[in-house]
């Protein structure tokens, strides 16, 4: 008799061989990538597919490490085995929304207690294993994973490298707050390898995605064709004294940390350095030139730029959603001639840090950071009152457009994402906004600072974390999603739940797709 399951699990290991002969065939062709043919098979089908039959889950595998101990917590194989047991033993109670009441949602966040977010989380659910947090220094004592624990709430988000999916931790009716995969859309290097790589798609259609209309045109400095480019231009250029490029480091840095403006010593000292045998040549060169946006939009002499966020609610269907973010201004007035990097930096950290150089009073300190964090309808309403815009220009413009960029590039990046249906992430775009009121795609940063820097941003992070538990746990538990997402400030970018051109929320048209 023939085994049904065999027959099966053949067939999805031919589908899973031809979907891989055929996505390395086109990423080496000379064609353009057809996204279109191998991303649908894993993201937009409605027919199923095992998570461990996926090269997403090859290359987490072969990358992680689910030995030893991590966070002082034992690896144990037959975890997800435990939990089953406990699921089945300890039925969960629901309230009438359909979600579990706060001492059922057992969440470990291993953000120490003294953060922001820790903070909401314990209000939200019950947590556990307090005492295993991020960075703790290694302990004789190790702690087992518990098996009531529904959510995973992790600060490192590569947390997953450490406990095997399906065995060691995220098991089923488990959630967890990162996706493997998440560095393709983090890293600055492979963000512009990608979308230079996805505008390819597009030829011929640049009126729906062009690459250099999104993000400031840039070159990767350990490709050879790129950093020649790069050099090319620091030599034709005859006055080096006015900025036209920004050279930084496109992994690991943070708070603006990397980061150069090329004035005209620093291009001497690039042109030196990138025109030596070999120069160009450097696999292991991880910095990046990005052009200069040289007009941007100022509040009061000073630079600023958008922080938004994105959440993918889920990667099985895969649902993205939009939420309004803050300005961050610099301290400094605008210089483009300056290359004090006060001048164009405006991470709230390096603000935090300034100020508190100052000696100055709490309510002094206080009141700066107000200044600093302008939420978006505050924004509007300057630009309103300066008579630059109509009312409606943040709405129909700037988040229409963030919510647009923020759909390329996940879809960009879709096979590079495991798709599974218990994890979920929250990111931080950030935008630039010229002279022109174009907006510019900067950068997107994984596990974004959400604090209580002033009374304002308490108040909408609280929401917003609180918010995003509760969408979770009403997508793992079947409750009404779509009722419960009405009460949120989140917004729909895409709904993988929904058919053909309904899934774009209007952002995207038929001949765009």
């Amino acid at each position: 008799m023939v085994d049904l399951r065999k027959v099966i699990g053949i067939i999805l290991l031919i589908n899973v061989a031809f979907l891989l002969f055929f996505h390395s065939a086109g990423a080496t062709s000379e064609t353009p990538i057809v996204y279109q043919q191998t991303l649908a098979p894993l993201f937009e089908d409605k027919k199923p597919w095992p998570v461990f039959l996926s090269p997403q889950w090859d290359e987490y595998e072969s990358t992680s490490n689910f030995t030893g101990t991590f966070q002082n917590l034992k690896k144990d194989m037959n975890y997800c085995t435990k939990v089953k047991e406990f699921q089945d033993k300890y039925p969960l109670p629901f309230k009438a929304d359909g979600l579990p009441p706060r001492e059922n949602r057992v969440v470990y966040c291993d953000y120490s207690k003294s953060m922001f977010v820790h903070k909401v989380v314990e209000e939200k659910s019950r947590t556990v294993l307090t005492n295993h947090w991020a960075g703790i220094k290694d302990a004789p004592e190790k702690d087992d994973l518990r098996p009531d624990i529904t959510m995973f709430f992790q600060l490192t988000s590569s947390w997953h490298r450490n406990f095997k999916i399906g065995s060691q931790f995220l098991c089923p009716g488990q959630l967890y707050n990162h996706i493997p995969g998440n560095a393709y859309l983090n890293f600055k290097d492979l963000t512009a390898l990608t979308m230079r790589e996805y505008g390819k798609y597009y030829e011929g259609r640049e009126k729906c995605f062009n690459p250099w209309e999104v993000m400031p045109h840039t070159l990767v400095l350990f490709e050879k064709e790129q950093c020649e480019e790069f050099v090319e231009s620091l030599k034709k250029d005859k006055n080096p004294d006015k900025i036209k490029w920004i050279y930084k480091k496109s992994r690991y840095s943070h708070n603006g940390s990397g980061l150069q403006v090329v004035d005209a010593q620093i291009a001497k000292e690039l042109l030196e350095l990138y025109s030596k045998p070999q120069g160009c040549e450097n696999k292991n060169d991880k910095y990046l030139a990005q052009k200069y946006i040289p007009n941007p939009f100022l509040i009061n002499g000073k630079k600023f730029d958008f922080r938004a966020y994105m959440f993918i609610a889920s990667t099985d269907p895969l649902m993205i959603l939009y939420h309004d973010g803050f300005l961050r201004v610099s301290m400094a007035d605008y210089d483009e001639d300056s290359s004090n990097p006060a001048v164009y930096l405006t991470n709230t950290h390096i603000t935090e840090d300034y100020l508190k150089s100052k000696n100055m009073t709490q309510d002094d300190y206080n009141q700066f950071m107000e200044d600093q964090g302008w939420d978006f309808d505050h924004f509007n309403r300057f630009m309103v009152n300066s008579g630059h815009v109509d009312k409606n220009w943040m709405n129909d413009y700037v988040k229409k457009y963030i919510k647009w960029a923020m759909f390329h590039i996940v879809r960009m990046n879709l096979d590079h994402l495991l798709r599974h249906p218990g994890v979920f992430e929250i990111y931080g775009l950030d935008f630039l906004l010229d002279e022109d009121f174009k907006l510019w795609f900067i950068e997107l940063n994984l596990t974004p600072s959400i604090a209580a820097t002033s009374k304002e941003k308490e108040k909408i992070n609280k929401k917003f974390v609180s918010d995003q538990i509760d969408l979770e746990y009403a997508r793992l538990y079947g409750a009404d999603f779509d009722s419960i997402l009405k009460t949120t400030n989140f917004e729909w970018v895409y709904d993988g739940r929904k058919q053909e051109m309904e899934r774009y929320h209007g952002l995207i048209t038929p001949d765009c797709v």
